[in-house]
This record gives C-alpha cells, sequence and structure tokens, in this order.
C-alpha cells in the first residue's frame, strides 16, 4: 500500500520589498483611449476629441508620421517629441459631411516606438441624415423635341425638423422646378416636380440642380438629372462612350448603336473628334439603325481622358450630336 505524506513548509518572517517598475528601455507610446466613439451625431456635424499620447518610456518618443484613411478624419499631436514620463495632447477631428449610416474610418501613428512602431485609432459614429432624398438621380426616357415629360423626386426629413426649401438652381435651360408640400405624411415632406421644357434644345443633357434649405447643417441637396431630347436620331444612354483600360501604343475601340423613326430623309454624315488619338466611322446597319465606332489610336500618353465629339446629321434641327468619350491609357 503506498502512503502519503503531505509535507507543510511555512515561512516565517520572510519579506519582500519591491521597488518602482522599471521604466521600459526606449521611448514607450501609450494613449488614453485607442478607439474614439462619437456614437450618434448629426450629418454635416464638425466632430472634435481629446485624448492623451504618454511616453512611458526612458527616452523621447518622436512622432514620425500620422496618416489617415480618409481626409474626413483627422489626427494631431501637440508636440511631435514626448519626454519620458511626459505627456502630449492628440486631437481627433471628424468631418462627417454626407455620410450616413455607421462608419468608421482610421487614423495611424507611427513613431519611433520599437516595441509598436504603429497604432490603429478606429474613429466611429453612427450619422442620422437630416434630409433625405428618394433619388439622387434622376433619368429621364428619351423625349421628343417639343414634347414634355415630369418626374418627382421626395425630399423629406423629421417632423420637427422645420423643413423649407428656398429656392432651386441649375439646368434652367432643359428644366423646370416646382415644389409641393405633403401635409399628409407622417415626416416633413416636400415634392420637387421636374419637367423638361418644351422649348428644350435637342441633345443629350446632364444637369446638377441644387436645393437650398432650411436645415443649418445641411443647406444645399444637389439632385444630378439625366436625359436627352430626341430631334430625329436617338442616341441611347447617358452619351457617354467608355473605352476599356488600354496599354500604351495599343489600339482600342467602342461602337454604340444610333437609330431614328424612319420619317424623314435625314443621314448621319461624319464625327468631329477634334483630336488626332481619336477617329469615328458611321456604319448603316439598315433598318433606320447606325453603328458609330469610336477609335482610340496608339497613343503615347497615359493617364484618363475625356474627350468631347460630335456627330455630324443632315437634320437642320440637329446638325451636330455631341458625346463624350472618356477612356484610360496605362503606360
Amino acid at each position: 500500500m503506498r502512503r502519503l505524506v503531505v509535507v507543510s513548509v511555512v515561512l516565517l518572517g520572510l519579506s519582500v520589498s519591491f521597488g518602482e517598475p522599471l521604466a521600459a528601455k526606449g521611448p514607450l507610446l501609450r494613449l488614453s483611449e485607442r478607439v474614439i466613439d462619437f456614437g450618434r451625431v448629426e450629418q454635416m456635424d464638425q466632430l472634435t476629441k481629446h485624448i492623451y499620447l504618454r511616453n512611458e518610456g526612458d527616452a523621447p518618443l518622436r512622432i514620425l508620421k500620422i496618416e489617415s484613411s480618409c481626409g474626413c478624419a483627422v489626427g494631431l499631436a501637440s508636440d511631435s517629441t514626448v519626454a519620458p514620463g511626459q505627456e502630449v495632447k492628440f486631437t481627433v477631428t471628424f468631418s462627417t459631411k454626407e455620410y450616413s449610416g455607421p462608419q468608421e474610418k482610421k487614423i495611424t501613428i507611427r513613431s519611433n516606438d520599437p516595441a509598436e512602431p504603429s497604432v490603429t485609432i478606429p474613429v466611429r459614429a453612427d450619422i442620422h441624415v437630416l434630409l433625405r432624398l428618394s433619388e439622387e438621380t434622376v433619368r429621364f426616357d428619351p423625349v421628343r423635341l417639343g414634347g414634355t415629360a415630369s418626374r418627382q423626386v421626395k425630399v423629406s426629413a423629421d417632423k420637427d425638423a422645420g423643413l423649407e426649401i428656398g429656392g432651386i438652381r441649375g439646368g434652367e435651360e432643359y428644366l423646370t422646378a416646382t415644389l409641393k408640400r405633403d401635409s399628409s405624411a407622417q415626416e416633413e415632406v416636400i415634392w420637387v416636380i421636374l419637367s423638361i421644357k418644351p422649348d428644350a434644345p435637342p441633345g443629350l443633357f446632364r444637369e446638377t440642380l441644387t436645393l437650398t434649405t432650411t436645415k443649418p447643417k445641411s443647406t444645399r441637396t444637389k439632385i444630378t438629372v439625366i436625359g436627352s431630347i430626341v430631334s430625329y436620331f436617338e442616341v441611347p444612354g447617358d452619351g457617354r462612350l467608355r473605352i476599356n483600360p488600354t496599354p500604351r501604343g495599343k489600339p482600342a475601340q467602342t461602337t454604340i448603336q444610333i437609330t431614328c423613326d424612319g420619317s424623314k430623309p435625314y443621314e448621319l454624315l461624319g464625327v468631329e473628334t477634334g483630336v488626332p488619338y481619336l477617329s469615328g466611322e458611321i456604319i448603316p446597319k439598315g433598318s433606320n439603325k447606325y453603328d458609330l465606332r469610336i477609335t482610340l489610336e496608339e497613343r503615347s500618353e497615359t493617364g484618363m481622358f475625356m474627350q468631347r465629339i460630335a456627330v455630324l446629321t443632315s437634320d437642320p434641327k440637329q446638325p451636330k450630336i455631341f458625346l463624350q468619350v472618356q477612356g484610360h491609357v496605362r503606360g
């Protein structure tokens, strides 16, 4: 049989004394807060919070660089050098601009702390939208020259917001805009009624309307309106021709189809590009259809380009159809 032996050791009069903790060798960065959460805020707010950055090492701490994932969130230290045992104020600002809902941006501090040379601070906010639009981009179907069409955009806010629209600017050549308040709604609602003018000129248009409101933090709201006034020829889409990214020195092409109703003997006559690196070709396809082929020649310059071109027609009401060609030539 095995015996269980219990040995008790009692230490009497033993006293162990510890002094102050030794400081870390070299600089040591510590923050009073590692996450900045502004909570629920309003759109267009300018938010600020101060935290503290402390050096708990035994050598000077140097702030080498402060980076941000977005220009809307910025960090600034009151001094770029922090002596051992000292601290400096670190200010975080966040502009909510036109963001909505939960947002998280990041601020990164780079220093000479050998243990943690890079510290990232999440900056969070839940942004409440002051004004709400049913549509930010309104697209009209093609409208015949001399005709008209209407669309409505709902602008709403909380019931106690006191929403008023003081005026609308932009798009006067093509559009009229009227306002109508909806008093029966459970929230503050104003309908913006957009109508194409009967005397609007032929062609594609893209207009930005600016609404001036009584909301102090959201004084302007923008609505983009896209459409086309058709005389005889009709161009699909928004009038933008996009050429896929292309290596330098390589040609590329894009093609769209232009149609007409066949009621008149008008024709497409040619293309003016205005630059040597673009050329255009009209290809009849029968049944009142044409292919418009745009070729990007062997362009030596790299980067993005955007060029307005004109399709020539025999229609006296619309002798030129203006389009936009955009693309990217890679190096």
